[in-house]
């Protein structure tokens, strides 16, 4: 929400699909938005503890949702172009519990 002060659009897809390189579904999850990008010297560096551009920010939250994601033997990935906007990708294994897992929000 910080990247987009001045208004914008924040997309959200969440979806199940086979992994690339196994027959093991995996649920993807793809928030992307149309705000002021991150400069390529700063993407290097968006997941390390601490590392910030905020003026009052703590460097933790990406760096925190990283690690999370490790944790549930999960990726995360990160691409944005400076002025157009930024798109994370993160993907977990599925489990299926023989019940319906998705739902649609309207």
């Amino acid at each position: 929400m910080d990247a987009l002060p001045d208004g914008g659009a924040m997309h959200v897809r969440v979806s199940r699909s086979p992994h690339p390189k196994s027959a093991k579904p995996q649920i993807k999850l793809i928030l992307a938005d149309s705000g002021s990008g991150i400069r390529t010297e700063n993407l290097k560096r968006v997941f390390e503890p601490f590392y910030t551009t905020k003026e009052f920010g703590t460097g933790l939250g990406l760096w925190v949702t990283q690690e999370l994601v490790h944790k549930h033997n999960g990726t995360i990935k990160v691409r944005s172009v400076k002025g157009k906007g930024t798109v994370f990708r993160i993907s977990f294994p599925a489990i299926s519990s023989g019940k319906q897992e998705l739902s649609t929000v309207a």
